[in-house]
């Protein structure tokens, strides 16, 4: 794609995303410290900093250019400081979980933009640049997860997060293409993340899991034999007069019951060595029997 210019994003609106992505990581913090892991202040504040910087990181890891997190101290001062902040209301935040949810989708869909923005002003492909502007996204989430030694959420079945942020850059990415203004193609991104996210949140809506598919794929393999077995009550005694009159036009064979195949012949040959045979009982694996 052809290089463009990056229309300017406030700095406090890319705080604002930090900042809640540091309040997140706070409130993780505050529930894997209640299944008795231990988290020091100092743990809160990497903690903050690694989910509000990380997907930032890593998207200007993908682009080769340097981490712009790392450019101002606005950042890592924005991401420590809600963190801790985080740790000291966590009790507060959680009876206002909705609130969270809300920002949380809306920084989502703000790191969306931003990462997809910068891809397409680099001039990446259509779909490196979808690739980057989820990793963007759902990265923070992804290297908070690691930290805490919890599975990664974006691998397993959940409500949409990274998903939600991938039909918004695809969005964002077919606009451009279609000759769409960036203005456009962000407001389409934003909105498409953020409704995505909140409507999965609120009615639990998740991917197909890998073992419910396996077990719709035997659903209809059980149901598929209960046809054939109700079918074959349905045949009633029709059926078995007209498998015994079958079986009676076949020829019979007497031996059939015990033995189908070719009887063996064995080869009987009368012993030459001098001497009476031995007694039963005296054989030695085959070794002459001793003279007497």
């Amino acid at each position: 794609m052809p290089v463009e210019e990056i229309p300017a994003i406030p700095l406090w609106l890319d705080l604002l995303a930090v900042a809640v992505g540091a309040l997140s990581a706070s409130a993780t913090a505050e529930n894997v410290q209640s299944k008795g892991r231990r988290i020091d202040w100092l743990g809160v504040a990497i903690l903050g900093v690694a989910v509000g910087l990380g997907g930032g990181m890593l998207r200007d890891f993908l682009l080769g250019v340097p981490p712009a997190t790392l450019q101002s101290d606005w950042y890592i001062l924005t991401a420590s400081g809600s963190a801790l902040v985080g740790m000291w209301l966590a009790h507060a935040l959680r009876s206002l979980n909705w609130v969270v949810t809300a920002l949380d989708a809306a920084s989502l869909g703000l790191f969306a933009i931003i990462g997809t923005s910068k891809a397409i002003a680099f001039g990446v492909d259509p779909l490196p640049a979808i690739m980057i502007g989820t990793v963007a996204a759902a990265g923070g989430g992804a290297v908070r997860d690691i930290l805490l030694q919890m599975p990664v959420g974006v691998l397993y079945a959940g409500t949409f997060y990274a998903a939600a942020a991938f039909v918004g850059t695809a969005a964002f990415v077919l606009v451009h293409l279609l000759g769409g203004s960036m203005l456009a193609g962000m407001l389409v991104c934003w909105f498409l993340t953020v409704g995505i996210r909140l409507a999965s949140v609120k009615w639990g809506l998740s991917l197909p899991e890998q073992m419910a598919l396996r077990r719709r794929s035997s659903t209809r393999s059980r149901r598929a034999d209960r046809r054939m077995t109700q079918w074959g009550r349905r045949a009633g005694a029709g059926a078995g007069a007209e498998a015994a009159e079958g079986r009676e036009r076949l020829p019979r064979d007497p031996l059939a019951a015990a033995y189908t195949g070719p009887l063996p012949i064995i080869e009987l040959r009368r012993d030459e060595r001098p001497g009476d045979a031995p007694d039963e009982g005296d054989h030695d694996d085959g070794a002459p029997a001793p003279a007497r």
